[in-house]
């Protein structure tokens, strides 16, 4: 017998973490519990909880990838799913699991990963832009590669929105006295 499912499609920007945490718990609420999430959240029917969810975000592992799924399911989180590098716990609201960032220098840790990401696209675009251009602007270039100079160029313009807006998050977390919830 097949549980009935729900597919819901968001684009949530990496500082909205906290947003799309109180999205899936709503949904939680109304008996929606998620199985993988990223951009294509997909869920299934269930019986109405109170759950709390909480993302992290993890490029690597310098104590181990066992260790660290280890130490959240010790605490009392079970990891859903992950989309990239983002992993998705959640806990029963009733549980003890304590909080996954008790500090904002944890948290602001969190976000400077994603910003060293998304300084290394920044760069490879920013690097491999002016032979674009030099293609594009040739005599002989065709239409396609003028929408490529156009879509590259937003790109660039995107990637340095998300990056000044990342470093904005940051400072305003490791400025917040108290780093839990």
């Amino acid at each position: 017998m097949s549980r009935e499912r729900l597919v819901k499609y968001r684009f949530i920007l990496a500082w909205q973490d906290q947003k799309e945490e109180q999205w899936l718990e709503k949904m939680a609420a109304e008996g929606w519990h998620l199985v993988s999430g990223g951009i294509r959240f997909v869920f299934e029917r269930g019986e109405p909880q109170q759950v709390r969810y909480r993302l992290d975000y993890r490029g690597s592992y310098p104590q181990g990838e066992q260790e660290y799924f280890s130490l959240f399911r010790d605490s009392g989180w079970e990891h859903v799913c992950d989309y990239f590098a983002w992993h998705y716990f959640r806990s029963p609201a009733s549980a003890a699991a304590p909080e996954i960032f008790t500090d904002s220098e944890s948290r602001a840790a969190k976000y400077r990963g994603v910003l060293f990401v998304i300084a290394l696209a920044l760069f490879i675009n920013l690097a491999t832009l002016p032979g674009a251009i030099d293609r594009g602007l040739a005599t002989s270039a065709s239409g396609f590669a003028r929408f490529t100079i156009g879509l590259q160029l937003s790109m660039v313009v995107f990637l340095l929105f998300v990056a000044v807006r990342l470093g904005i998050h940051i400072r305003q977390v490791r400025n917040q006295r108290s780093g839990v919830r």
